[in-house]
């Protein structure tokens, strides 16, 4: 007979599978493609409110755009996590929002976000090349994926911190930024 915590650990990581194949279902069927002029592949995330609009941008049409360079092969997806706050910053569990979009174009790719209500953020993301929608790592923890921080930021050993990644979203402007992905 197995004990109760190995049954209750199964079932546990079966519950959290299925959790992330429903919510990645929604996040791929939530996404609309656009080409525009420069012949730019644009992903926007429609991500609805609470109350089934997107309180947070009914009155602004403000965007954020990003572009990703030194992206290696079309693979996978390029996951992005949004952080407002530096108790929060690089913990997945915590992110303010988290996109995981697929990757189409290399040497870059510009993603366009339109709900992002305006504040104080600062943005981790990695080309998860493999779908496993977790960045992977060697035996010591370093990445073996592509990864890049708000303002190119860079940490000595470990991740950057809030303070060097954090960016302003004002009200009523368009944010563009452009981050280069870093391979160990």
């Amino acid at each position: 007979m197995l004990p109760f915590y190995y049954i209750l650990s199964k079932t546990m990581k079966k519950i959290n599978f299925l959790t992330l194949i429903a919510v990645s279902i929604l996040l791929v069927v939530s996404c609309k493609k656009e080409v525009d002029a420069n012949n730019t592949t644009v992903t926007t995330p429609m991500i609805e409110g609470e109350n089934g609009t997107d309180s947070d941008s009914v009155n602004s049409v403000q965007k954020l755009t990003i572009t990703v360079e030194g992206i290696k092969n079309v693979q996978g997806k390029m996951n992005f996590a949004l952080y407002n706050s530096a108790s929060t910053f690089n913990n997945p569990d915590q992110a303010f929002r988290e996109y995981f979009i697929d990757v189409t174009q290399k040497p870059k790719q510009t993603f366009v976000f339109d709900d992002i209500p305006p504040g104080t953020y600062a943005l981790a993301l990695f080309h998860d090349e493999n779908s496993n929608y977790e960045l992977d790592q060697n035996f010591i923890g370093i990445p073996q994926e592509g990864f890049a921080f708000s303002n190119n930021a860079f940490g000595s050993f470990g991740p950057p911190s809030y303070s060097d990644a954090r960016f302003d979203f004002p009200e009523g402007n368009n944010v563009n930024m452009t981050l280069t992905l870093r391979f160990f």
